[in-house]
């Protein structure tokens, strides 16, 4: 039998009895959030959604720029659009042709093809993405790059969002 072990007290409990593994309760908090699934014939449970992306994000920094990297697979860079303003990047696409459009197998061709489970998007896709950085940006020098569905973003800090560091110079001493 598995068993929970709850430190520092050392005592154990039969994860059978432990409320934290209760599907009942995992299945209510999601439903509360993403609404109620859908399930297709065999069981599997989707939640349908509209042709909409929400691109992955990571953001990283250095000592003159923001980087802003984000996965944009199948996307025409030159369909992106990217803007700024002050602190806020904003970027939006759209996909003229169908990202991924898998073709089922012709009617008798294979008795019995379902889908089991369908998360990637299908058909065109629209996307927008926004983000504030912690400092101002340099729009003019704002850089985007798009590499095998990568976007990155450099984004070089404004020059007065800087820090920099002030030399104290002693006081002169009129006698």
């Amino acid at each position: 039998m598995n068993r929970l072990v709850i430190s520092p007290l050392h005592q154990t409990y039969p994860l059978s009895n432990t409320t934290i593994f209760n599907e009942q309760f995992f299945n209510e908090a999601f439903t509360q959030i993403f609404g109620e699934p859908k399930a297709v014939k065999n069981g599997c449970r989707v939640i349908e959604s509209e042709n909409s992306y929400n691109p992955r994000l990571n953001l990283a920094e250095d000592e003159k720029s923001y980087y802003a990297y984000l996965l944009l697979p199948g996307f025409d860079p030159e369909k992106l659009e990217v803007t700024t303003a002050d602190n806020k990047v904003s970027i939006k696409g759209k996909s003229e042709a169908p990202i991924f459009e898998p073709q089922p197998p012709a009617e008798g061709e294979k008795p019995g093809y379902r889908w089991l489970q369908r998360e990637l998007p299908l058909g065109k896709i629209t996307f927008s993405r926004e983000f504030e950085l912690p400092q101002a940006i340099d729009p003019a020098q704002v850089e985007a790059t798009y590499n095998n569905g990568v976007l990155l973003l450099t984004l070089p800090k404004a020059s007065s969002a800087k820090p920099r560091r002030i030399t104290v110079q002693p006081a002169e001493h009129s006698s």
